[in-house]
Parts: C-alpha cells; structure tokens; sequence
C-alpha cells in the first residue's frame, strides 16, 4: 500500500495529515468496522487489517520524508513492496530495494 492509497483509506489528507490525526482517524476506522459498533463481521477482520496497515504505511512516511534527491519508487508506488502473482504475500521492489524511493 503506497501512502496516497493509505490516505486515501484512512481519509485523511496527505499533505496536511499530522501523527495525531492518522492514529484518531486508525482509531475511527477500527471502530467503525468492528462488529460490536455494527461493522459488518464477515468484511471486520479485512477492514481491521487494511487499517492497521494504512496507519503503519503514513506513519513510517511521516517519519521519514523523503531525502533531497530522491522520490517515490514509480514501480511499486513508494510502498517498497510488489504482490507476487498467485500468491498472498508481498516482495521487495527489485528497483528501489524495498526503500519506496529512488535518486532522481
């Protein structure tokens, strides 16, 4: 999951997004998909995942930035992970090394 896409789940903007407002928003996704706040049990532990991960993907970009003469990976979007085809895991972008970014 590349930031823009965890953002985008999250609904939080991008740009303007602080620590404390991808945890609240982590926080409000969680309880929406729970199925004791009437989240749907069959999609909850799905929607549970893909928040959690969302969360981790902003903070470890927050945390970072990207160095001076860099930018995202193009090929794997700067989430330093492609999916293996016919598999349900993830490897490492043989372009940016599983960094998410490249020199310019």
């Amino acid at each position: 999951m590349n930031p823009k896409r965890a953002a985008e789940v999250l609904s939080v903007d991008l740009e303007t997004a602080t620590v404390e407002d991808v945890r609240s928003a982590t926080a409000d996704a969680i309880r929406a998909a729970h199925p004791d706040n009437g989240g749907d049990p069959a999609l909850a532990s799905i929607q549970l995942k893909r928040a959690k991960t969302a969360r981790d993907v902003l903070l470890r970009h927050l945390a970072s930035g990207l160095p001076s003469g860099k930018k995202e990976c193009p090929l794997c979007d700067g989430s330093g992970q492609l999916k293996v085809r016919g598999a349900f895991k993830a490897q490492d972008c043989p372009r940016c090394k599983g960094e998410g970014v490249v020199n310019l």
